[in-house]
């Protein structure tokens, strides 16, 4: 559940912590519909690899609802270019399209793999099940702003304005 706040903006209540998520961590917002940055992966629009540094991924899948196969598959492109290694955290919308939610940690265990087991990243905090992105009910995230991830208190928040005045 998410509400307005006068002086974060958006404050939201977390799904169940997922693996190394623990304490606080702040950083940029970039990411998007897996889909899309897997189109634009190697081009001019692609962020370049320090603008990655403390940033926090936020990924979803698209209505076309990808298997957890090319999930995995991104993740560790991303991972074998020194992405992972770089961000503060990764939040994940719940899985697009018609996926029943029994699927879901068929997901979970695919971005595990690729994050955890592969990269051997096992303390970066990673949240999924959040609505944003292709699900419904929807929050669109604002890209490039301030947010953080506590997980002790399960919030994420936006901690800068998503327009310009």
């Amino acid at each position: 559940m998410c509400r307005r706040t006068k002086r974060t903006g958006v404050r939201c209540s977390l799904p169940p912590a997922g693996a190394g998520c623990k304490g606080v961590v702040a950083g940029r917002l970039l990411g998007g519909c897996l889909d899309v940055l897997e189109w634009v992966r190697g081009t001019s629009v692609w962020p370049n690899l320090a603008a990655w540094q403390g940033a926090i991924l936020f990924i979803e899948t698209s209505e076309d609802a990808p298997s957890p196969q090319p999930v995995q598959r991104a993740l560790r492109a991303y991972g074998s270019m020194g992405i992972l290694a770089r961000l503060a955290g990764i939040i994940v919308g719940r899985p697009g399209g018609e996926i029943p939610a029994a699927h879901f940690a068929d997901y979970d265990a695919a971005i595990l793999r690729a994050v955890a087991d592969e990269q051997g990243l096992t303390d970066l905090p990673i949240v999924s099940g959040m609505d944003f992105g292709h699900t419904d009910p929807m929050m669109v995230l604002p890209y490039g702003v301030q947010a953080q991830l506590d997980c002790t208190a399960q919030t994420f928040s936006i901690l800068e304005s998503g327009v310009i005045e």
